[in-house]
């Protein structure tokens, strides 16, 4: 059976694409005017005769014959003057003709017709605007034909500017105007012209919204948020408001068009299970619904079926249920073999079933490839094709074959050991090119297999090629589809190659190795920190940030009454369903409109932060007994990277995984119990290297964020009794911080202590907290201890130590002072909030408050877009270094706000820290300082201290110097 392979996302945007089409002009097999009442067809006395034919057509009476009725009676109407008669007769022979993908027939007929209407009486009237709408299609649909693509004609713009000038001379509001501000909506957006066309289409929600419109509602929606290019986590909020429109569909009477529509809608969500959510039985489930409901439509939707068959047989071959597979493939090839469509939708089709087939049999899928490749329509699918015949010929032994056809999609190749390699091409798209460098590294590995011949310089340089792909690819696109979707992927191809490259027998492709293990978590950590600073803009904008979360009150309230209303069982459901898509989409909205403000904001310097240190850079910031050990925990082997100042070697662990023995450890931690065997198998490689070295910088992956290395044992002692420890997100961000920050004697501090000591007015309710963290915003009467020994310890050395208290400790006076001191050192409770990030925080007082119910927060996003002159922050709080972790970038919490503000040193904490005992540490802490030791060194004697004076391990351990 032919290997799984990723579907680029080129092909779905040409999927998605391909579905709008037929939804937006349903290519029916049998024939029903549109605007059947706004134009008052009834009233023509033609109107019986002209039913009459229409009738025979349904029959699958030929177009020509039925066109012949229609122009003998087109010409009885001209010749009796009755000019509006005439052109109805001519637009509906020219729809017939489009529905027969005659576009070039349907093009002469109606450039005649209008003519001879505009001389004879004036355009303002509903079979002109109704001409217009079928010229415009028709010459949208001539420039896809092959050879057509500078067809001459009228402009799209001045289509629309004419149709507009008809409808307003008409006055008419209803769903032409509505249908033409969509489509006019989605041609700026083809222009590029994104702003204007979400505001067209936002006009023609609001109108579909007024006249219960609900297909134009929904094509409203689904074209503003399918055209939003924004940040992928908007993607959940899209999806939710199409089940919406899903639910509103199926409360409808079934028409032809709720039917259609909701199909669409249906197809769509499905697609968003398989593609984005990972979901493949919802896939299906959406799937199979889309199916089933185009069965009952009157008029069968042969393109859209056979898509929907052919999704489903790709879903079900992926489900590896071969029988469901085929059962989905048949229905397709059948439609597609025997129904009229465009070529394009053929062609689409057949590339659907081609790569269902391929799963199960190769031949099958070949003769597939064969017919489309006599199809005109095949260009538009022509990468798609040839990945998936590239796999039928690799499964059928044809690996030759497979390479020559996945290289001649190259403009320009080299050679390597006598072997042909592309090289990265700015004239395409580079996710396109990832794919296919992907599927020829899969062909050289299986010729080095089936060969025996050494093909490893070959993939190691698609390797590298793939790499820097990745890296041009975030450059390119920082906030949108790319960086986010495009990080599965990535990591998807580090767990594979890195695993690779660290099993090859010779150290002869060191330096490529390094290459890759620096760039991946360098690449994730400069893109999605830029993002996130991106992203935290909000927080430095009150009334931006207000809108926000008024926004996002009203959904929360559109969400509760929809609830309530279900489980009473109202009768307005529906209603409260079309509330909540309105504050849905106006949400989306806001959040896209501020992403289109900011997103050119910093792009120059967003896209220069991408630079990957080498190893020599990383080697010359270390000391001469200092060593790095950065880790990789990959898919189900693990990797370390051990830099000394003087080498670098790779340690790779095969067939062993860490999670589980990671969790073991930090559940000891938290629960008082002695340490696991974690250490032992961490540094059972590193130990003979480190006899001269007593500083580590840890760079932990995955879950080993989220313990302490100096709690380990190694050779049965602490590793804090031998070395002193700071941590990094990355190599490359420790050797940026290292190299632009040198220590210097600090000479100032502010230390900040809300103590929220009086925070509830009911006496009764004061208690105090042991944990910080625990218990609310709870008084912490241990952290006014802390600060005024800090200020007594440090007075003598410092220059100026200043304090706020209490109520002094107000949100915008603290943000005022930071930028102003070497150490800041906050003493309060913290707060990590998962689904937001940015969010997280230090709890402070709310400006000129006027109540003890006023707290403010200083947010991680307040911090990205700061910029602080500080040597070192300590975060005294709770939870201060925790968050979720981001795959590829680390924990994303507040010492990353520390550090994206300036401050390359940080001491945060990775859980809830005990009041007294964190105040006796950080009071140990400040003493060390003051007799003159490096903050790593001064951290690891109060930990020690810790220890001697009998401290719980989880009480100690949990504080880590994160930076330089």
């Amino acid at each position: 059976m032919v290997s799984k392979f990723s579907v680029s996302p080129i092909f779905y945007k040409i999927l998605l694409l391909f579905l709008f089409c037929c939804v937006a002009n349903p290519l029916l097999s049998q024939y029903y005017p549109f605007y059947f009442e706004v134009r008052g067809l009834t009233k023509y006395p033609a109107y019986q005769e002209y039913n009459e034919a229409i009738s025979l057509y349904n029959e699958d009476v030929e177009v020509k014959k039925v066109n012949y009725i229609l122009d003998s009676l087109a010409e009885s109407s001209l010749q009796a003057g009755r000019i509006e008669q005439y052109l109805f007769l001519e637009n509906e022979k020219a729809n017939l003709l489009k529905h027969q993908y005659q576009y070039l027939e349907a093009y002469d007929i109606l450039k005649n017709s209008m003519a001879v209407f505009s001389a004879r009486r004036d355009t303002v009237h509903i079979e002109y605007f109704t001409a217009q709408r079928l010229l415009r299609t028709t010459l949208y649909r001539i420039k896809n034909i092959p050879g057509k693509e500078n067809f001459q004609s009228r402009t799209q713009d001045e289509i629309y500017q004419s149709m507009f000038d008809v409808l307003e001379g008409l006055d008419e509001d209803g769903k032409p105007l509505r249908n033409t501000l969509v489509d006019y909506g989605l041609h700026l957006f083809r222009k590029g012209k994104n702003k204007q066309a979400i505001d067209i289409l936002y006009r023609a929600r609001s109108l579909a919204l007024e006249a219960n419109d609900l297909s134009s509602l929904a094509l409203s929606d689904y074209s503003i948020i399918g055209n939003m290019q924004s940040s992928f986590d908007l993607l959940q909020t899209k999806n939710e408001v199409m089940e919406n429109d899903i639910k509103l569909f199926e409360s409808q009477a079934a028409t032809i068009p709720v039917l259609m529509y909701n199909a669409y809608f249906i197809t769509k969500v499905s697609q968003n299970y398989y593609q984005h959510f990972n979901n493949l039985d919802k896939a299906i489930a959406y799937a199979n619904r889309a199916a089933k409901l185009l069965d009952t439509l009157p008029y069968p939707a042969y393109n859209i079926k056979a898509a929907t068959h052919g999704n489903l047989a790709n879903y079900y071959a992926e489900k590896d249920d071969e029988k469901q597979m085929w059962a989905h493939l048949n229905i397709a090839r059948k439609l597609l073999e025997e129904k009229s469509m465009s070529a394009y939708n053929r062609a689409f089709g057949y590339t659907l079933i081609s790569e269902a087939a391929s799963f199960y049999a190769p031949d099958t899928a070949m003769a597939f490839l064969d017919v489309l490749d006599t199809l005109p329509g095949k260009k538009f699918f022509a990468n798609r094709a040839a990945e998936i015949k590239a796999n039928v010929l690799m499964e059928k032994g044809q690996i030759d074959e497979a390479k020559e056809l996945i290289l001649t999609a190259f403009d320009s190749l080299t050679e390597i050991n006598g072997q042909k390699v592309p090289l990265i091409a700015s004239s395409s798209k580079y996710a396109e090119q990832y794919y296919l460098f992907d599927l020829l590294q899969t062909i050289y590995m299986q010729l080095e297999s089936v060969r025996d011949e050494d093909y490893t310089s070959v993939i190691v340089k698609l390797i590298d090629l793939q790499n820097s792909l990745f890296k041009k690819i975030m450059a390119e696109d920082i906030y949108g589809f790319e960086v986010s979707g495009l990080s599965q992927e990535y990591d998807a191809f580090l767990d594979e190659n890195l695993a690779f490259l660290l099993n090859l027998p010779t150290q002869a492709y060191f330096e490529q190795t390094m290459n890759l293990a620096l760039t991946s978590k360098a690449l994730h950590l400069n893109t999605l920190m830029n993002k996130n600073r991106y992203q935290s803009v909000l927080e430095g904008d009150s009334t931006l940030f207000g809108q926000v979360m008024e926004s996002a009150r009203k959904v929360q309230e559109a969400r509760n009454k929809l609830a309530n209303a279900k489980t009473e069982g109202g009768s307005d459901v529906a209603d409260l369903e079309m509330k909540l898509n309105s504050e849905l989409i106006d949400n989306l909205m806001l959040r896209y409109s501020i992403d289109e403000q900011y997103r050119n904001t910093d792009i120059e310097l967003l896209e220069g932060n991408i630079n990957i240190a080498s190893i020599s850079q990383v080697q010359s910031e270390l000391m001469t007994d200092e060593a790095l050990v950065e880790y990789y925990v990959l898919d189900s082997s693990w990797a370390q990277l051990l830099v000394l100042p003087d080498t670098a070697m790779f340690f790779y662990h095969k067939r062993e995984k860490l999670h589980d023995k990671i969790e073991a450890e930090r559940y000891s931690v938290l629960t008082g119990r002695e340490t696991t065997d974690i250490g032992e198998i961490l540094f059972e490689n590193l130990s003979p290297y480190l006899k001269n070295i007593n500083k580590l910088v840890i760079v932990p992956d995955a879950n080993l964020n989220y313990i302490p290395f100096e709690r380990l044992k190694a050779n049965d002692e602490m590793l804090i009794r031998s070395f002193s420890i700071s941590y990094s997100y990355s190599s490359v961000l420790w050797y940026n911080l290292r190299k632009e920050n040198s220590f210097s004697p600090p000479e100032s501090l502010l230390a900040i202590a809300p103590l929220f000591d009086d925070f509830n007015d009911e006496p009764e309710a004061y208690y105090a907290s042991e944990y910080r963290g625990e218990g609310g915003l709870s008084a912490l009467p241990y952290s006014l201890e802390e600060v005024n020994g800090i200020k007594g310890q440090v007075s003598a050395t410092l220059q100026n130590v200043v304090q706020l208290k209490g109520k002094e400790a107000q949100l915008n006076k603290v943000k005022a002072e930071l930028p102003n001191y070497d150490i800041l050192h906050f003493a309060t409770h913290g707060l990590v909030n998962r689904k937001y990030p940015e969010r997280s925080g230090l709890y402070l007082y709310e400006n000129n408050i006027k109540n003890n119910t006023d707290v403010g927060l200083l947010s991680l996003g307040e911090l990205f877009n700061m910029r602080l002159n500080a040597d070192l922050m300590v975060l005294s709080a709770c939870n201060s270094g925790r968050g979720d972790y981001l795959d590829g970038e680390g924990v994303m919490a507040l010492p990353r706000g520390g550090i994206l503000s300036g401050v390359p040193r940080v001491v945060a904490s990775l859980w809830a820290v005990h009041d007294e005992r964190t105040k006796d540490i950080m009071l140990s802490f400040y003493n060390y300082l003051n007799e003159g030791y490096a903050y790593r060194e001064a951290l690891r004697l109060a930990k020690l201290d810790a220890i001697e004076a009998g401290f719980l391990d989880k009480n100690w351990a949990g504080f880590i110097l994160i930076g330089a």
